[in-house]
């Protein structure tokens, strides 16, 4: 990263280099490639067979480790990077000379962090990476970002350190009480029902604000919104993911009596979520936003099915995740990078008929939203259909209630659909370039993975099982 950094600013403080955007740009690539050429060495000497964390190293006074979950967060993370980057390949900001030079710092910056959350084993190093993702994040709206960019930035700045605020007291009484922070230790620890209750109120404040649950959302699709696509990418792909991981490190496992005397609470508060932004959704006119509250959707159902206390329901939250993290990326890069780069507005009303003029175009995105609808054979299929089975087995009403998040998925992607592609031609669009080869790349490379792992869901599972068995709760 050291190395990487300084080439980085050497090349972009050289004035007489020709085409150094360019160079820029090739050395960041670059060093993406190599960490996810670091992911897939981790992945071979990973033991699916061996109960615990792996590959367990101390580094300034922290343990490093990972175990199956975090694996395969880590998977996503490495592959979304290149992504992320690649989909503001021509960025420009005119305000900044050194555009390209600090776009690709801050998606370097915003990766190393997540890996880093991803691998730590201790409460205290995931509180600081958890926050520490906010000033790169909160620089790269501010700068790149579109008309209201400036109040985004501050929104997700505001909301999610203000509810941090409750983690760090529930943290600081960790330390105060057991004077130990790493998760190996506390994990054997037994506290009290009250005692627990204290520190989960905390800690889900902090969790519920990241995901993001009803009441606590309007951040998100103001952020989606007018975030640059490769942003965007980054916090439906991975960000939002850290509060599902939070749940599982933090309260699973040493708070389990707290969780299982808050779930009906939780559970509620998800099925509101689901019907009430689903509503919500239906009203919108906003492209890039009708896409952020469909994560918000997806994020409760994962909420309820790693709260579901049974393999089935954490394995299908844990694979909900992650074909979320490869869908709702496609979705932004059609809708807030192809057709945003293009025609420079997200009102739905502007666009029509676009099938007779982006043909390739209009494939991809029916295609994405079949994904994002559950269709079987894809991992977003595996993880819905688990999840919701996972929570029949706590409780049948709540099941039943959460199916509702498919038909309003359903109802509310084929209305963007058939808007954006199908009718007479719209007065306010001209004929544009169809997908280049560029946006063709990465679309591909999600979908690879979205219909590879669903068609081979055990690829994931295989490193679950282990992982998964401790998070059970029993009397």
């Amino acid at each position: 990263m050291i190395i990487n950094t300084i080439i980085l600013i050497i090349i972009n403080n050289k004035e007489y280099i020709i085409n150094k955007n360019k160079y820029i740009k090739q050395i960041g690539l670059l060093f993406l490639i190599i960490l996810l050429y670091i992911g897939i060495y981790i992945n071979i000497n990973y033991n699916n067979n061996e109960l615990g964390y792996q590959l367990i190293e101390e580094f300034i006074n922290i343990n490093w480790g990972i175990d199956g979950i975090s694996l395969w967060l880590i998977n996503l993370t490495l592959i979304l990077l290149p992504i992320a980057l690649i989909s503001n390949w021509n960025i420009t900001n005119n305000n900044n000379n050194n555009n390209m030079f600090i776009y690709v710092i801050l998606i370097i910056i915003i990766g190393l962090i997540i890996l880093l959350n991803f691998i730590c084993l201790d409460i205290i190093s995931f509180y600081i990476l958890f926050e520490a993702t906010l000033l790169p994040l909160f620089i790269l709206i501010g700068i790149y970002g579109s008309k209201y960019k400036e109040k985004a930035a501050y929104y997700i700045l505001i909301y999610t350190l203000f509810s941090s605020l409750f983690m760090l007291l529930s943290i600081g009484i960790y330390i105060y009480i057991l004077g130990n922070i790493d998760y190996i230790n506390i994990n054997n620890i037994i506290l009290s029902i009250d005692l627990q209750s204290i520190l989960f109120i905390g800690l889900i404040l902090g969790i519920i604000v990241k995901t993001p649950l009803f009441p606590i959302h309007t951040w998100l699709p103001l952020v989606h919104a007018e975030s640059p696509v490769g942003g965007s990418i980054l916090l439906a792909g991975i960000i939002i993911k850290l509060a599902i991981y939070a749940i599982i490190r933090l309260l699973l496992i040493n708070l389990s009596d707290a969780v299982i005397l808050y779930n009906p609470l939780l559970y509620t508060i998800s099925i509101l979520t689901i019907l009430y932004i689903g509503l919500i959704t239906l009203k919108q006119i906003d492209i890039k936003v009708i896409i952020a509250y469909s994560s918000i959707i997806h994020m409760a159902i994962t909420i309820m099915g790693i709260l579901s206390n049974n393999i089935i329901g954490i394995e299908g939250s844990i694979l909900l995740s992650i074909g979320h993290g490869f869908t709702s990326p496609a979705l932004f890069l059609l809708i807030g990078g192809i057709l945003y780069d293009r025609y420079h507005t997200r009102l739905i009303y502007y666009y029509q008929s676009l099938a007779t003029y982006m043909p390739i175009f209009s494939i991809y995105l029916l295609i994405a939203g079949l994904f994002n609808m559950g269709l079987p054979l894809t991992l977003n299929f595996i993880g819905e259909f688990l999840s919701i089975n996972g929570i029949f087995i706590y409780n049948s009403l709540f099941a039943i209630l959460s199916t509702f998040s498919i038909f309003i998925t359903t109802i509310y992607q084929i209305k963007l659909t058939t808007k954006l592609l199908y009718g007479y031609k719209s007065i306010y669009i001209n004929i544009v370039k169809d997908i280049n080869s560029r946006e063709l790349l990465l679309l591909n490379i999600l979908f690879f993975f979205i219909l590879f792992i669903g068609i081979y869901p055990n690829l994931i599972v295989k490193s679950l099982n282990l992982a998964i068995t401790p998070l059970i709760y029993t009397l």
